[in-house]
């Protein structure tokens, strides 16, 4: 077997990442990585809130976080691995987040960026974007294998995310 095969399991909630994690683990004997889900990290950061109550700011911090302990869980783990969930996920769901928001009026958001005022959104957009170049960077660099698994199914109860169908799907896409 390959010395260093680190092999990354991407894809929304409830797509079976964990399950074809383990199960690639038990067939290859390589052990899987699992960090801490969005929701964990911002319980422990943000007690009381839930992701959709922090600000696109308190996001941020929260994908730092989780970027911080990825990067510990691997490095812990020298040569092969499976990572259960990537960086990747934080990332699309910050970007399916902001667009969501409606910080000002979308007439005001043309206009703005027709005469290149600088809004919230502005920033925002910009914050996420260079979060996800780090992201997309990072994968590229550490893992020879990327699986994306995509939503085929629907979540139910049992599942324990709070996002919708419609957010894993537009995540997804």
């Amino acid at each position: 077997m390959n010395k260093d095969l680190r092999i990354a399991i991407s894809g929304t909630f409830a797509t079976g990442k964990t399950t074809l994690a383990v199960a690639l683990g038990e067939l290859t004997a390589v052990p899987m990585i699992s960090v801490k889900s969005l929701e964990e990290v911002t319980s422990l950061h943000f007690p009381g809130k839930t992701i959709d109550q922090c600000s696109p700011f308190e996001y941020y911090q929260i994908c730092i976080y989780r970027f911080l302990e990825q990067v510990m869980s691997e490095k812990r783990v020298q040569g092969n691995f499976i990572v259960d969930g990537t960086l990747i996920e934080s990332y699309i769901y910050g970007q399916v987040k902001l667009n969501s928001l409606n910080y000002t009026p979308f007439s005001f958001n043309l206009f703005a960026n027709n005469l290149g005022i600088i809004t919230h959104k502005n920033i925002y957009e910009n914050f996420y974007k260079s979060l996800g170049n780090v992201f997309k960077e990072y994968c590229r660099r550490n893992y020879h294998s990327f699986i994306h698994l995509p939503v085929e199914s629907t979540a139910t109860q049992e599942d324990n995310h709070y996002y919708s169908d419609k957010v894993r799907k537009t995540c997804d896409e």
